[in-house]
């Protein structure tokens, strides 16, 4: 390496270490000047929330000022972000009452959204464990009261929930601590000869829930409401072997034969009953329900049955089964529309539970069995329903139990089941223009069918008057009080123009514009017809073009004023309006020289282009000649010089002029005037 080659080396070198000494220099002062971020606690910038979630028993987090623990400190604007959703975020903390895998049963409102603030509030609350009411009252803020209420009342309720039950989840049904026999020998002892002597001396010592209400009953003994008679009065024998365990004789179905005889000669009879499966629907000890059913009826009818009637697949739809509630509210939102009795529950209103004369296990003859809730005055033949025909039941239209349609109708569409019957009116169907609920199918929207015998077609309101139409269209006009409907409208005569479902014309018009129009319109019809020249939307029928067919705050219910109605057609009429100048007359009403309908003379004007003019401009004036170079041009020729509507010029010339003209002089062509 050569001495100027070393030079230039070290010179680089030196520059090297001072870029680098300034450059840390540099960190340094900016790591001194940057300030210690600090984060400020959510109540310092909400004080409002102070009071509010620091009374009573307030949740750790929240007693520490710790938010972040359950919310992201920036969220969304206008919401809070939490760091996880419930019941997630609740068993980072809360892990022991997470359910077991294992679990035989878990609190209802784990499966809820939001499961934990169900019944604990996460800031704070007036009640031990962060419950929305003292105690038992907060078990009662979802479980009837009734069912724990009676003039007998457990030991154990009076103690309080959590005597026998655990809050959230439990290896043993309904939530209890231990087995429910285990839980019942935990306070009675099977063994002492009270007990022997009030079971008859049978050697009772499990299934205590079969025949008593663990939480209240009518009696000292907590007997269900409703106790099979063998086990009233004792004859557990009848069933069971006296012996260390009771044991069954045979199938408790069979037993139950040995009393109770099937009659199968019945119309129709219940699979169940005529299989002989009775501990299916019935419990043969005791029960809270009537005739013994093992739940209410509605959920056994539901073990078996759909919610539409139908017969369920077995093992179908289990789940909520033994919740009746569960039922009510699923058929109240699926179907669109449900009978009553069955969203209640109440089949047995309606069907036998063994056997009938009748189909379906009904109670009584179809044709008369709605008459026992339906008033005939209201919705039978009798009173002026449709259909007139005594022999046709309420089914013909409508099913018993759920619909996809309004007012439980048949599904498929209310103008499939409407015109099985009014085939006259499916052929409508192939016209051009629909009345929108017809095109829907909607036939009930203008139908009644029940308690309307009065009116013809079963309308639901007045057709001759306009009453009906006017239920959805109702005329709403521009212009406030200025507004003027037109005549048939005023008359509510909506059916002299329209068809009720459909037509070949268009807006379902009877008949083509200029003819329904002209019905009424015959003066204009007649002179219409001898012009010469008639205005376009005319001569195509299309009244409408200018006039508001129902009604119109302008004079003979144009759609707009003049000049502007025109100028929606028209618009280079107006192309110097702007930028040029407008001649008077059309801009204040083009009907001063055109005829809206037609004329003999061409553009529909209603006198000759010269004699239009003369009625404004006077042809013996000086000024008049001075313009016209002393010529007399003559009325004809008025507009072969001059735009009738604008100009860029105020002299309403043409833009575009003959040369010898446009430079001011005519006697190049015309003799008579001046150069």
């Amino acid at each position: 390496m050569n001495s100027s080659n070393r030079s230039i080396y070290i010179i680089s070198g030196i520059l090297l270490v001072a870029l680098f000494l300034t450059a840390g220099v540099s960190c340094v002062q900016q790591k001194k000047t940057r300030k210690k971020v600090t984060v400020r606690k959510c109540l310092q910038c909400h004080p409002e929330y102070t009071q509010k979630y620091t009374s009573g028993n307030v949740h750790d987090p929240v007693r520490r000022e710790e938010c972040f623990s359950c919310h992201r400190p920036h969220g969304v604007y206008g919401k809070i972000v939490f760091r996880l959703q419930q019941p997630d975020i609740c068993y980072t903390c809360h892990a022991d009452v997470k359910p077991a895998e294992e679990a035989r049963s878990t609190h209802e409102p784990l499966s809820l959204i939001n499961p934990c603030s169900a019944c604990h509030n996460p800031h704070n609350s007036q009640y031990a464990g962060l419950l929305p009411a003292d105690g038992d009252e907060s078990c009662f803020t979802c479980h009837e009261r009734d069912s724990f209420t009676g003039a007998f009342i457990h030991a154990p309720v009076r103690q309080g929930c959590d005597t026998c039950h655990v809050p959230h989840s439990s290896p043993h049904v309904r939530l209890l601590k231990q087995g429910p026999d285990d839980t019942c020998r935990s306070c009675h002892d099977v063994r002492e000869p009270g007990f022997g002597r009030a079971h008859f001396d049978y050697p009772v010592k499990s299934g205590c829930v079969l025949c008593h209400s663990p939480h209240a009953g009518a009696g000292a003994d907590l007997l269900k409401p409703v106790v099979h008679e063998p086990v009233r009065t004792g004859q557990c024998g009848a069933c069971h072997q006296k012996g260390e365990t009771l044991a069954l004789k045979g199938k408790a179905d069979a037993l139950c034969l040995s009393c109770h005889d099937i009659d199968s000669t019945t119309m129709s009879v219940h699979a169940p009953y005529r299989e002989g499966s009775c501990t299916s629907c019935h419990d043969p000890h005791a029960a809270d329900f009537r005739q013994l059913l093992v739940t209410s009826p509605e959920t056994v009818c539901l073990s078996c049955h759909g919610r539409d009637g139908t017969v369920r697949e077995a093992g179908a739809d289990e789940k909520g089964m033994d919740d009746p509630e569960n039922h009510v509210k699923k058929m109240s939102k699926k179907p669109f529309s449900s009978h009553q009795p069955a969203v209640e529950g109440r089949c047995l209103e309606c069907h036998r539970g063994h056997g009938s004369g009748y189909r379906a296990t009904l109670k009584s003859d179809p044709l008369k069995l709605c008459d026992n809730c339906h008033d005939t005055n209201r919705y039978g033949a009798s009173g002026g329903s449709h259909p007139g025909d005594e022999a046709r039941a309420c089914e013909t239209c409508h099913t018993p139990h759920a619909s996809g349609l309004r007012a439980l109708l048949k599904d498929g569409s209310e103008r499939t089941l409407c015109n099985s019957c009014h085939r006259t009116t499916r052929v409508e169907l192939g016209k051009f223009s629909l009345h929108k609920p017809f095109a829907r199918g909607r036939c009930g929207d203008c139908h009644q069918l029940h308690r309307s015998g009065v009116r013809k077609g079963y309308l639901v309101d007045d057709f001759t008057s306009g009453a009906l139409c006017g239920r959805c269209h109702e005329q709403v006009g521009e212009g406030g009080d200025r507004f003027v409907e037109h005549d048939p409208v005023v008359k509510g005569q909506c059916r002299l123009c329209h068809s009720p479902h459909a037509a070949d014309y268009d807006k379902v018009l009877k008949q083509s514009e200029d003819v329904l129009c002209y019905s009424c319109h015959q003066k204009t019809a007649g002179s219409v017809r001898e012009f010469s020249s008639r205005h376009e939307p005319l001569a195509r029928g299309r009244c409408t073009s200018c006039h508001a067919a129902h009604g119109s705050p302008y004079d003979k219910i144009l759609k707009k004023n003049q000049p502007v109605l025109c100028l929606a057609c028209h618009e280079k009429t107006a192309e110097f309006w702007i930028d040029g100048f407008s001649h008077q007359p059309a801009v204040e009403n083009c009907l001063q020289c055109h005829d809206a309908h037609g004329a003999d003379i061409s553009p529909l004007l209603v006198d000759a282009s010269g004699t239009l003019c003369l009625k404004c401009h006077d042809t013996k004036t000086p000024a008049f000649g001075k313009a016209h170079r002393d010529m007399d041009p003559g009325p004809e020729t008025c507009v072969t010089c001059h735009n009738a509507h604008g100009s860029p010029v105020k002299s309403m010339l043409y833009p575009v002029m003959h040369n010898p003209f446009g430079e001011g002089t005519c006697v190049p062509c015309h003799t008579g005037g001046k150069e």
